[in-house]
């Protein structure tokens, strides 16, 4: 079993690239406390779902509370390799605070994990970072894909836009 983790920013396009490329039997998203009040998971799972990839059965979200904490981090990733301790694993360090990517870094090494970057300039290139072998994605992102994955999708609007209404509707209570 292939398993592709990704940390979670508000760049998401190398990660959909690198779902895209790799298809990943299982997605781990590692989503910290501000990208979840972005709902970047959510966004990136719909992202993928416009672009042919249905992710939301096999996709898991593992909550960091302290982005900017290693140990924070490799407790995070500790949690999710141990859910899958025999699949091949691929990390996308491109995403996330710096701590992010240092304790993903730190810890795929230690499971044998392959470790992807993207540049953010060529988001169809991955690299591997223990070898000089670049790999091409050959998906076309789609304007719906790029968008959806973002906060500022018409979509996404609509949906913040009903949240408020509700929560004036409701005294206030918003409800996910």
């Amino acid at each position: 079993m292939k398993v592709l983790l990704c940390l979670l920013s508000d760049q998401h396009v190398p990660n959909l690239m690198s779902v895209h490329h790799f298809q990943p039997d299982r997605l781990v998203l590692i989503e910290s406390a501000v990208m979840k009040q972005r709902h970047a998971a959510a966004h990136f799972l719909n992202a993928l779902k416009l672009g042919g990839l249905d992710y939301d059965t096999r996709a898991e979200v593992a909550f960091l509370q302290a982005e900017d904490s290693l140990e924070a981090v490799r407790s995070t990733l500790r949690q999710a390799y141990g859910k899958h301790p025999s699949a091949d694993w691929i990390a996308n360090l491109t995403g996330g605070t710096k701590p992010m990517s240092i304790a993903t870094y730190d810890s795929s090494r230690r499971w044998n994990g392959r470790l992807v970057y993207t540049n953010v300039a060529s988001p169809a290139e991955l690299m591997d970072i223990a070898t000089p072998r670049r790999e091409t994605c050959n998906h076309r992102l789609a304007i719906k894909e790029f968008l959806a994955g973002t906060d500022s999708s018409p979509a996404n609007r609509r949906q913040r836009f009903k949240k408020r209404k509700l929560a004036r509707s409701d005294g206030g209570n918003v409800r996910a």
